[in-house]
């Protein structure tokens, strides 16, 4: 069975959540499985469930792709001919394993590209074949150093040239780890030592960028092919072994959990909802979806986007824009949206993997009964949830639902919040309101800056 239970409200979720739980026990030693999109919500329901239970104990946060990979393992048997290592934290083509593995590589090829070039036998252990696929990177490293040419020596006590490359090696492996999720078909490509046909996949972008994606395929494509090839196609032929071996012996659902909640997700690939709708043959799965808008809004896009393409192809007239904060701050939001809607559609339930699965979709939304004492976030929150045009609300000046601070640092910025925590923990309100450090969500771009 796979329901899907969509809310603008998390605390309504959290309470759909634990229906959901009083539906489908489980056993005393047996873990709840809770899908997270960040281990900042992980810690928030395990929280939220202590202060609503008195206790919480043997539940399992794990993040999707870590939990198909631990779910995998259940049942393959990992050996040393599969050169997989049973029981495995992480999936070995995760963005944090993959870093380390691009790193070294590039490390390596940099040091033989800029050996000296009258040492005769580090000369002929070069691999020109990665120096050259690989020129494009290192054309980019060289470039950042105040000296074109170093000896190994000199290389190898650079620290400088080692951070770049360690930063280099996390954007690539962020993006072949999107590749992993959302372009398998052209990993399989690349693997096979192929190349895309960037013309036919880039029709409608201009000819120097499609000159540029092709100078950026090749040592994307070498990488990937020198790197990764054997355990993509390892991944692939467990996955296949998985449901095979579910199909084949009914009893091996034993090793699944019983049920599984997913709360909330950020972004949703297709292959992803396509596992979760393929395990519900098996186990019961709740997806508590959080949805600000309870219309639909699959066809919302930005008005200057729009605007742009009417103006470049002369289409767009399927696409409309009615809210702005939706468009231009919900896009992630919009693309699960509309990725819920095809599948409660249909356009992803044909074929025999799919037959023989329950669907329930359960709406959630609560609705605001003070049409007319409305907070500024309030009104926010209600035109957003109706996908009505924002009018003239009649502010009231001791409204302080949302406040704006314009500050001239990042101290300052630190300063204002210190302020406002201690003001609003400060505030009277009646003993029911009490208010807690808990209830306190702090959001920033970067913690690292």
């Amino acid at each position: 069975m796979l329901k899907i239970i969509q809310s603008q409200r998390i605390e309504s979720l959290f309470d759909e959540m634990l229906a959901f739980f009083e539906e489908h026990p489980i056993g005393v030693f047996e873990p709840r499985q809770i899908l997270i999109p960040s281990h900042g919500v992980g810690v928030w329901l395990k929280l939220h469930l202590a202060g609503t239970q008195g206790i919480v104990a043997q539940v399992s946060t794990d993040f999707l792709g870590a939990f198909q990979w631990e779910l995998y393992g259940r049942l393959a048997e990992r050996d040393a001919e599969q050169k997989l290592v049973n029981g495995a934290p992480q999936a070995p083509l995760s963005a944090s394993i993959m870093r380390w593995q691009i790193f070294g590589y590039i490390w390596q090829i940099y040091c033989q590209a800029f050996q000296d070039l009258d040492n005769k036998t580090a000369s002929q252990n070069k691999d020109h074949d990665a120096i050259n696929a690989l020129n494009f990177l290192l054309k980019k490293i060289v470039s950042q150093q105040k000296h074109s040419h170093k000896s190994t020596q000199q290389a190898d006590n650079d620290a400088e040239v080692k951070r770049q490359i360690w930063v280099l090696s996390s954007q690539i492996a962020q993006v072949f780890a999107g590749y992993v999720t959302y372009r398998a078909d052209w990993l399989r490509v690349w693997g096979q030592g192929g190349l895309l046909n960037l013309p036919v996949l880039c029709k409608e972008k201009p000819e120097w960028l499609i000159e540029r994606y092709a100078e950026m395929q090749i040592w994307q494509a070498w990488l990937w092919k020198t790197l990764f090839k054997e355990v993509f196609e390892q991944r692939e032929a467990e996955v296949t072994r998985f449901w095979s071996a579910l199909k084949s012996d009914p009893s091996l659902t034993k090793k699944l959990p019983r049920s599984v909640t997913i709360f909330t997700v950020i972004q949703l690939p297709p292959a992803e909802l396509m596992f979760l709708r393929q395990l519900a043959q098996y186990v019961d799965v709740a997806l508590l979806h959080y949805n600000p808008s309870q219309e639909y809004w699959a066809d919302l896009v930005d008005a200057r986007w729009l605007q742009r393409r009417q103006s470049e192809h002369g289409d767009g007239a399927e696409l409309r824009e009615t809210h702005p904060l939706l468009t231009r701050m919900g896009k992630q939001s919009r693309d699960v949206f509309k990725l819920l809607v095809q599948l409660a559609g249909g356009e992803f339930v044909e074929g025999e993997p799919f037959q023989g699965v329950q669907e329930i979709w359960q709406d959630a939304f609560v609705q605001n009964q003070q049409e007319y004492s409305l907070t500024v976030l309030q009104h926010i929150q209600q035109h957003a949830l109706d996908l009505s045009n924002v009018k003239d609300w009649g502010f009231d000046p001791t409204d302080d639902s949302l406040a704006i601070h314009a500050c001239h640092s990042t101290l300052r910025q630190l300063e204002v919040l210190r302020e406002e925590i201690i003001q609003w923990l400060g505030s009277h309100v009646p003993a029911n309101e009490r208010r807690k450090p808990s209830d306190i969500l702090v959001l920033v771009p970067d913690l690292n800056d």
